[in-house]
Parts: C-alpha cells; sequence; structure tokens
C-alpha cells in the first residue's frame, strides 16, 4: 500500500475534469490491504496527496471517503477527524462486508443486500455525530424496503445509495421505496 497514494493520484488527475465529486475508496474486502489505508498515517498521507492537487486545479471537486462496515467502532472518530482535517465533503458509509455469519457459506470478498443493512445503519448513526455540520453522509448497505430508507434518513443521512436492491427488487426499486410510480 505504500504506493497508494500515488496510484489514487494517478486516478484523479486522469478522471477529475470529467467528475462533479469522488468517493475515495479504502474500504473494498475485494482488494488486499487496502483496509490498512484507514490507518491514520496512511490516510492522512493519501489524502493530503489527492486534496494537494484537487486544490491545485481551477475547480476543485468535493472529496467524500467510503468506510468499511468491519472497521471497529473505536476507529470512527479517528478517520472522521482526519476527514475533516483535510476538509473531505463527507463520508460514505459503507461498503461491502467481510463477515459472515455460521449459515453463509464459505466465501471470500464483500458481501451485500439484506445482511450488511443493520451493520450499515449502526455506522450511519456512528458517524453522524462526528461529521463537521458541512459534511455529508452518504449510507449506502442493504436498503431493500422503505423501512430501511426512513431510518438511514432519521439516523442522519443526507443522501442513501442503492446497488444489492436495485438487482433483487429491480428497476423502479428507489421509486418503490419512496412511495412514488
Amino acid at each position: 500500500m505504500a504506493d497508494a497514494p500515488s496510484d489514487y493520484l494517478g486516478s484523479l488527475k486522469l478522471l477529475h475534469a470529467l467528475g462533479d465529486f469522488f468517493v475515495i475508496n479504502i474500504s473494498s474486502p475485494n482488494t488486499p490491504g487496502l483496509r490498512e489505508l484507514a490507518q491514520p498515517d496512511d490516510l492522512r498521507r493519501l489524502l493530503s496527496a489527492l486534496q494537494e492537487f484537487n486544490r491545485s486545479t481551477p475547480d476543485p471537486k468535493p472529496l467524500l471517503l467510503k468506510i468499511s462496515p468491519d472497521t471497529e467502532d473505536r476507529y470512527f472518530p479517528d478517520i472522521v477527524s482526519i476527514t475533516r482535517e483535510f476538509n473531505l465533503a463527507g463520508i460514505v458509509a459503507t461498503n461491502t462486508t467481510s463477515q459472515r455469519s455460521p449459515e453463509d457459506p464459505r466465501e471470500n470478498g464483500g458481501l451485500s443486500g439484506r445482511p450488511l443493512t443493520q451493520r450499515a445503519l449502526a455506522v450511519t448513526r456512528l458517524i453522524r455525530p462526528l461529521l463537521a455540520k458541512d459534511q455529508i453522509l452518504i449510507s449506502v448497505g442493504g436498503v431493500m424496503n422503505p423501512g430501511h430508507y426512513q431510518a438511514r434518513r432519521q439516523t442522519g443521512a443526507d443522501l442513501i445509495q442503492m446497488y444489492t436492491g436495485l438487482v433483487y427488487l429491480g428497476p423502479t426499486a428507489a421509486w418503490d421505496i419512496l412511495g412514488r410510480s
């Protein structure tokens, strides 16, 4: 992960003019060692490189940090503090989980959908009070019905993101969850 700042920076430089905002994903369980970037020194090094470039452009873009649901709760205050230190626009909580229940098949990689619902909600609840007033919180992970959506909004999520729900519920999932036709 020593090359991570230059790798991320290379991608940001290529895409900067094309995006309205960028999510810095340090949370995928499918990339060996990626979650180590949540360590304070590594995270500072990464965010410093990205924000230095971003601020040097004529049109700086909002940067958000995507975090893991598998992070121990005690580390969230430090992670959020670092996002504030580097003036990130907010946090995307959460990515997929590598945690499995005893009845789950023995598979590698990230698990999404219903098995992630409660943990993603808990992380949203923990993160919201730690963020600065002007930082946004995007909650993602296991949003499968109107109750899941409402719970995220009630715990302080500014935006809700769906992936697995679209797969299982179809292309009208967002409208169905919002009660619109």
